[in-house]
């Protein structure tokens, strides 16, 4: 009986080691996915605006270039943000390309002088913004 528990704990560990062998194959990492940064200069965003409920602000350029400036709190620490980008929009979405690349996609919606910006997906979160 000695001989079989450890003839199957050799096995065991056997099968395990064998789990663990280099296959010389290369692990494949997904790619995070991208969103396409394709659109127009739509005037109605041109111009500054302000967020309704707090301090950052944002302008829009016709030459399709933005700089967003805020605050932005977490852990009881505040962080001044002062970022650049590019913006551009479709009819239905509004799109914003940070200085790394990363596009950030909004739909949106003007309402009684004021642009609401909504992300999609998981993070659901409106930004409303009044126009300076």
């Amino acid at each position: 009986m000695k001989i079989l528990k450890c003839f199957i704990a050799c096995l065991a560990v056997a099968a395990t080691l064998a789990g663990c062998v280099d296959t010389g194959e290369d692990e494949q990492v997904s790619e995070k996915p991208t969103v396409a940064f394709e659109g127009e200069k739509d005037p109605r965003f041109v111009g500054s605006w302000k967020v309704e409920k707090g301090q950052s602000s944002y302008v829009f350029q016709d030459s399709g270039d933005y700089r967003y400036q805020g605050v932005a709190t977490a852990m009881g620490n505040t962080m001044k943000i002062d970022s650049k980008g590019q913006w551009l929009a479709t009819p239905e979405r509004f799109l914003v390309k940070d200085e790394a690349g990363n596009v950030t996609q909004y739909a949106y919606k003007f309402q009684d002088g004021k642009l609401t910006l909504s992300l999609t997906g998981t993070m659901k979160q409106d930004t409303v913004l009044v126009k300076q």
